[in-house]
């Protein structure tokens, strides 16, 4: 749950920089919008860079990412298909067998996916989001501090739909 306090203080926000103009000359405007393209640039550059490290990163670990998710899959075609043929053989040790081997590769699979996804995959996603918010304010056409202020509309809009009990 987030406040309504809190909301209410992220859209007087939201509202102060989406009206910036009216409230201040064009030079005014251009200067402030310039301050914030400054420190957004080297923000964008270092989530580029950033990115391209960890996609290389991933990219040199492709063959042990899809050797995993073809042994999870695998197993999950087992337990799906071939698990229920076996129920007709007479030896019910073979069928345990192979049920105890295939889901010990499930879960051990299944780890290494969780691995993955949060060693790698989700600094790729927080570092794509930041780059496109960075990307987005330094091109918003009516400027920079208008763009903020729609972000911040954004965050207050999430805020609230959290707190709604669906």
């Amino acid at each position: 749950m987030v406040s309504e306090k809190c909301i209410l203080i992220i859209q007087v926000f939201a509202s102060f920089f989406m009206g910036l103009d009216y409230f201040l000359t064009e030079t005014q405007r251009d200067r402030f919008n310039r301050f914030l393209k400054s420190h957004l640039h080297p923000l964008l550059d270092s989530e580029e860079l950033y990115l391209a490290a960890k996609l290389e990163q991933a990219k040199r670990s492709w063959a042990s990412i899809i050797l995993v998710l073809l042994l999870f899959f695998g197993s999950l075609l087992v337990i799906r298909y071939i698990t229920p043929a076996m129920e007709q053989w007479v030896n019910l040790w073979f069928l345990l067998a192979v049920i105890t081997l295939v889901f010990l590769t499930l879960l051990a699979n299944s780890i290494k996916i969780f691995d993955v996804a949060f060693k790698e995959g989700v600094p790729i996603v927080f570092s794509l989001l930041k780059s496109l918010v960075a990307r987005f304010l330094i091109n918003c056409p009516k400027g920079t501090g208008f763009g903020v202020g729609f972000v911040l509309l954004v965050i207050s809009f999430i805020c609230r739909g959290t707190n709604i009990s669906w």
